[in-house]
């Protein structure tokens, strides 16, 4: 930022932090415009701006008298835009802060070139703007794009704001299917809502008191009973070593006893009971496996919810989906592998473990690729964890719920001939399809140019070519 004086017979003053009275302190640094002394400030690199909000103060205890100081916007479009705000005329104290007061710009403060203030006899601090190329943006943090959750189930909603230079509080709206479920005021950004089910779309926009407001883009997520829910039957050993073969479909595990989730012991919260071993020779990795019968093309989002303590391996038709609290490939998983932390809080211990929750509770997305027609075969590995205070103390908990969902966007694909350019759109919540182009509909390839966004929807503006056709394809799904 450079400030430069427009006239300036006692030119701009820098006063340093707790400054002598009878000036005006906030504990750091600031501006003061002496008798007949008026300012412009531009950005040093050219770009424009959006200024936000400015702490302004009296000229001094010698001169305490209320001050309008008058701000005039210069923008881009040669537009001219002004703001007056008027200081309490009141020496508050020594600081830090209370002889400055903050005064926010409205929105017509954007895509500014320069600002000048013709008023002297003020000081001025802590002058907050965006830069006009690096707006907020909002991001949703959760769900994730295609998560699957259970109807009843409160779903927790999350938004982040970046970029966001202003100090005026921030509100952000969370929108369901275009209809407001809630808002929050303070950082982090979020709300729980009951889920209903269904496919839905979930946007949230972010907005100050002084008439900015950003959205996100749309979120895809379902709702929908498991095809294998939380408490479902599965076949179970605790055998030493069963190396890989015991994640095959083709592995014959009928000998192996069966039970229901929740599995486990320690925790007094378990349908089926495990044995844990002793002291010298506790059990460390239990092995789960249970079948489960697909129709090709049934559906085209999956998703796992796993409860677990401590670290798990989940697989399908023998291909690792996801490990958790384990070490990370390519590193192999043996039998007597422990898991990295210890999940939960003993209950006869006034310390915590180095993992929240017990059991923690992980979402897995499922590539709908990995599932074969007809029967199919999941399998968990579950491994302890020692804790250093208390290696006799061993306690697990296992359970796991398969979602699956079957989406059709339906007509999302709009195509507008202006000229001789094709304008295609989409909805921006569909992150995971991809456009594909043909000549013959037998052939597609994928179009190459990035899409922008535009008021909720991806935007590809091409050539027009004969015989040319679109489509929307889901090439990645979780």
């Amino acid at each position: 930022m450079v400030f430069t004086p427009i006239s300036s017979p006692g030119d701009f003053g820098r006063v340093g932090i707790n400054p002598p009275a009878p000036l005006p302190d906030n504990g750091t640094t600031y501006l003061q415009a002496p008798l007949g002394s008026t300012l412009m400030f531009r950005l040093s690199i050219g770009s424009p701006f959006n200024l936000m909000s400015v702490d302004l103060a009296e000229y001094s205890t010698v001169v305490p008298d209320a001050r309008t100081v008058h701000f005039i916007g210069y923008r881009e479009d040669g537009s001219i835009v002004t703001q007056d705000f008027t200081t309490d005329g009141i020496i508050d104290g020594t600081g830090p802060i209370q002889d400055f007061q903050t005064f926010h710009f409205g929105p017509e403060f954007s895509g500014l070139t320069r600002v000048e203030v013709p008023t002297y006899v003020w000081s001025l601090d802590n002058l907050v703007l965006e830069v006009a190329g690096q707006p907020r943006i909002v991001t949703i943090q959760s769900p994730s794009h295609g998560s699957i959750f259970a109807p009843g189930e409160l779903v927790a909603l999350s938004a982040s704001v970046s970029n966001a230079a202003t100090s005026a509080p921030l509100r952000a709206e969370f929108f369901i299917d275009g209809q407001s479920v809630g808002v929050d005021d303070s950082t982090p950004y979020g709300l729980n809502w009951l889920a209903t089910p269904g496919a839905h779309v979930l946007r949230v926009t972010v907005s100050d008191a002084f008439g900015y407001s950003v959205s996100s883009a749309g979120r895809l997520f379902f709702v929908a009973n498991p095809v294998l829910p939380l408490g479902s039957k599965w076949s179970y050993s605790s055998a030493t070593n069963l190396g890989s073969a015991w994640r095959l479909p083709s592995f014959e595990d009928g000998l192996w006893p069966t039970g229901n989730g929740q599995f486990g012991f320690g925790d007094d919260d378990e349908t089926t009971w495990l044995l844990g071993g002793s002291a010298e020779a506790p059990i460390v990795t239990y092995y789960f496996r249970t079948r489960l019968t697909n129709e090709p093309g049934r559906f085209n989002y999956a998703e796992i919810k796993l409860l677990r303590d401590d670290g798990a391996v989940v697989y399908l038709n023998g291909q690792e989906l996801g490990r958790f609290n384990l070490p990370a490939p390519p590193e192999p998983i043996l039998f007597d592998t422990l898991a990295r932390t210890n999940v939960g809080i003993y209950s006869f211990h006034s310390f915590p473990t180095n993992e929240l929750g017990e059991p923690a509770v992980d979402l897995l997305p499922v590539p709908v690729s990995a599932f074969a027609s007809g029967t199919n075969v999941l399998a968990v590995e579950m491994h302890q964890s020692f804790f250093v205070f208390a290696p006799e103390r061993f306690d697990l908990s296992f359970d796991l719920a398969l979602f699956a969902f079957a989406y059709n966007p339906g007509a999302a694909l709009s195509i507008e001939a202006r000229n001789d350019r094709a304008i295609l759109r989409w909805p921006d919540y569909l992150e995971a399809w991809a456009l594909e182009q043909s000549t013959d509909l037998v052939n597609w390839t994928p179009v190459t140019a990035f899409p922008g966004t535009v008021n909720g929807s991806f935007r590809v503006t091409l050539e027009i070519q004969a015989h040319q056709f679109f489509r929307l394809r889901q090439v990645s799904a979780p």
